[in-house]
């Protein structure tokens, strides 16, 4: 049922989503220093995740050209809506093994992603807020004050 194409496009798809999390890391720690620059960061991980969408092009593809019923049991095994238990050939233990893996790294890097965010918006509202703070014409004493 599991064609050697579909394995090898998953086993793929955990490689780059393994480098999707370190980069994910990095970006973590760029956000906690003072002047921050993702872009290099951003461009690679943008690029690897296009490599998953073209992954998940690649499987569909596969898919569609199976029996109805072949499709419907690689796509719940993919999908992880059947137990482990349930996956009698050997081809689908594998394929559950790595959907299981690919599911925990997007998960992490979707957590990291999160918390990198939110210190980058953290920061950014400091940022304004001292900038509106320079900006505001402070009361300054009169020193020829003609009150004497």
């Amino acid at each position: 049922m599991f064609t050697e194409e579909i394995t090898s496009c998953l086993e793929q798809k955990e490689i780059l989503l393994t480098r999707i999390l370190d980069l994910t890391k990095q970006i973590e720690v760029r956000c906690q220093e003072p002047e921050v620059d993702l872009g290099h960061f951003l461009d690679q991980r943008a690029a690897l995740m296009e490599r998953v969408n073209k992954c998940n092009r690649l499987i569909d593809s596969r898919l569609e050209q199976m029996e109805p019923r072949d499709r419907e049991r690689c796509a719940a095994v993919m999908e992880l809506r059947i137990p482990e238990s349930a996956c009698t050939a050997e081809t689908e233990q594998k394929a559950f093994s790595i959907c299981t893996r690919i599911l925990s790294l997007f998960e992490q890097a979707a957590a990291i992603d999160r918390s990198a965010r939110e210190s980058l918006r953290l920061q950014s509202e400091e940022a304004k807020k001292k900038l509106s703070e320079l900006r505001t014409p402070k009361k300054q004493p009169e020193l020829f004050s003609s009150n004497r």
